[in-house]
Parts: structure tokens; sequence; C-alpha cells
């Protein structure tokens, strides 16, 4: 107990710095007016986002909906692997120093690259130790794809949020609900599956990748963006991210305990 309180005290304080040196170099009329952004196109977007998924269950059948349901929630609850902390430590380290080499980035990214191919062969290992058929861990796996590319897109946003590019990052919060909407009105005019669903899913968080990816580019260079083989350097940056992760295992053991 006196752990996890020493480990919730420090991930508070990192936070709290992490806000301070966001706002020592943000106008704040300027951060009102993009969380304000954020906000209504939230309210757009998210709100159809769950009536066209009602409508798609409704489709589908809730056996199959159930299906996917339960898969679905599997894999998130396993999604700290795809992260480690290494997103809210890389906001905090960037937020503070703007300036941070093109080869720490890599670091990152690299590490980043590795969680998102491992975290979908754990799943298929996991689905074979719970028995379950091979429909079953084949959609599994797409699923777990899915939220590679999703933890990636939250990798992006993670700088765009470091460095302040409010603009983007509102955009990119209702990205890949755009797309999943815009292929669900589409599926519903053709045969509507558990396949075809877990499909148009993972159809758009890829799209969303890729749509991010354009000013993440443009904005870091390439250099960030490489691929680099550092396993003791990942070590190292582990030990500073795990606290993060261990507070998010934490919550999600919390709002799973019923």
């Amino acid at each position: 107990m006196k752990l996890c309180y020493l480990l919730f005290s420090k991930y508070i304080l990192n936070q709290l710095f992490c806000k301070f040196a966001i706002l020592k170099h943000t106008n704040i009329g300027k951060l009102f007016k993009y969380i304000g952004i954020a906000i209504v196109l939230n309210i757009i977007i998210k709100p159809a986002g769950l009536i066209i998924e009602n409508i798609i269950q409704d489709h589908m059948g809730h056996e199959a909906f159930g299906t996917f349901a339960a898969l679905n929630a599997l894999s998130m609850l396993f999604i700290v692997l795809l992260d480690l902390g290494v997103n809210q430590f890389l906001t905090k380290e960037l937020a503070a120093d703007h300036t941070l080499k093109a080869e720490k980035l890599a670091t990152f990214f690299s590490l980043k690259i590795l969680l998102a191919l491992i975290y979908p062969l754990f799943m298929i290992g996991l689905g074979f130790v719970l028995g379950y058929a091979w429909d079953k861990i084949v959609l599994l796996f797409f699923i777990s794809i899915g939220y590679s590319f999703f933890q990636l897109t939250l990798y992006l946003r993670a700088k765009f949020q470091a460095l302040q590019k409010y603009n983007l990052d509102s955009i990119a919060s209702v990205t890949d609900k755009f797309f999943l909407i815009l292929f669900s009105l589409i599926l519903l005019f053709t045969t509507v599956s558990i396949t075809s669903y877990v499909g148009i899913r993972l159809v758009s968080t890829f799209l969303t990748l890729l749509v991010l990816a354009v000013p993440a580019w443009q904005i870091f260079s390439k250099e960030p963006f490489q691929f680099k083989w550092q396993m003791n350097v990942w070590k190292d940056t582990l030990k500073q991210t795990y606290p993060f992760a261990l507070i998010t295992i934490l919550y999600s053991i919390h709002d799973k305990i019923d």
C-alpha cells in the first residue's frame, strides 16, 4: 500500500511538472481556444459514433456483437503492454525541453514500434491459453493490431501536446471516430458481420495513423522516426517510465474490479 502511495505521489508530481512546463510557454487564450475546439469536435463526432455503433449492433446481432465486445475487452485489459508509460513520460520530457535530440526521440519511437509488434503476438498466445477457437483468435489478433495502430497515434499526439500543437491534437482526438463513422455508414449498405466490423475499425485506426504521420513528419523531420535496436537504452527508459505504467495498471484494475 505504501509503495502504491509513493508511486501515485510520484505520478502526480510528474504530471504537475509536465503541465507547468507546458503552460509556462503557452498563451493561455490560445490554449482555451483549442480546448474549445476539441470540446466542440468531440460533442459532434462522439455522440454520432455511439449512435452508429448501436445501429451496427442491431444489424450484426447481439450474440455476434457480444463476442466482439468480449474480445475487445480482453484486448483493452492488457493494452498497458502497448505503452508501459512511454507516452506520458515523453510528454513530460518534451514539454520540459523542446530541444530533445532526435536520437532520444528515435529511442522512444523504436520502443513503441517494438511494443506494437509484440502486443498482437502476446494476445494470440493468450487466446490459445484461454482455449479460444481459431476464428476467435484471428479476430483477437486483428483487434490487437488495431490497438497497436491506436497507441502509435497516441504517441504522435503526446508529441503534439508537448509542443502545444493543440490544433493538431484537437483534430487527432476525433479523426479515428470520423473514419469509423464513415466506414460504418458504408457498411450498413452491405452485410454487417463481426469480421467486417473489426475490419473497418482496423482500417480507421490505420488511416488515422497515416493522417497524423504527415504533420508529425513535417514538424520533427525523419530522424526521430527511425527504428534503432537499442536494448540497453530501452531498459534504462523503462526504468523511468514504470511508475506511469503501474499507475495505468492500478487504474485498470480499479475500473475492471467489478
